[in-house]
């Protein structure tokens, strides 16, 4: 029997990775995103490519998704 892995999408990008090679942020009520390393707070969570220029994107646009998040009930 063969186990498959987690797979999720980088919402910079857009391309397809093991949930291992991406970082998980979530929204705190009110707040910008907080990265969540274990992948186990509660919320919304947002997954972004490991290297660089994807984190570095994310980070810029943090503020616009903190917004979405927000009007989420």
């Amino acid at each position: 029997m063969t186990r498959t892995l987690a797979e999720r999408m980088c919402v910079i990008c857009r391309g397809r990775r093991n949930k291992s090679g991406l970082i998980r942020f979530v929204f705190a009520e009110g707040t910008l995103p907080l990265e969540d390393a274990r992948q186990i707070l509660p919320g919304r969570g947002y997954y972004v490519c490991a290297q660089g220029a994807c984190k570095e994107k994310w980070l810029r646009k943090a503020a616009r998704f903190s917004r979405r998040a927000g009007k989420r009930g």
